[in-house]
């Protein structure tokens, strides 16, 4: 009698579970042509799409990934081998990263070198804007360094 009690009870633990999105399933996009400052603030988790202007090609758990706070402060993500963590300036559009540092796991040649290049971009950003969703990071000749989706 008590499996009869037990099995309806599973089922219905069953029909309620939670799955997180499937990698590839994109998140709710940020409204379009809203301020950076606002995209900051409520939609802090963004992965890297193109760097240096050519799309970064790895799936998206191996891609380089920003957390920036709304005010500027302590900044970080994924690199695609390591944890990074920098400080990051913002006033408007300005936004720099200084002091960057991360884990020293060792990778394979590929993310080590995605990673490096991702750490030597931040190095250069002088402004944020997003546009169509993305959050676009720039040099200070307004040269796109590279753009992230968030996730």
């Amino acid at each position: 009698m008590r499996l009869l009690t037990f099995v309806p009870a599973l089922l219905l633990l069953a029909g309620c579970e939670s799955k997180p999105p499937e990698s590839g399933t994109p998140a709710a996009a940020p409204p379009a042509g809203a301020p950076a400052d606002r995209l900051i603030g409520t939609a802090t988790d963004w992965r890297l799409v193109t760097l240096g202007g050519e799309p970064v090609g790895v799936g998206d758990s191996a891609a380089p990934t920003l957390k920036l706070p709304a005010g500027g402060g302590r900044a970080g993500g994924y690199g695609g081998c390591n944890r990074w963590f920098a400080e990051a300036a913002r006033s408007g559009d300005a936004l720099s990263f200084s002091a960057i540092g991360a884990t020293k796991m060792a990778c394979e040649g590929p993310a080590m070198a995605l990673e490096q290049r991702w750490f030597a971009a931040l190095e250069r950003v002088r402004r944020v804007t997003e546009a169509s969703g993305e959050l676009i990071l720039a040099d200070s000749a307004g040269s796109v360094v590279a753009t992230l989706r968030h996730y």
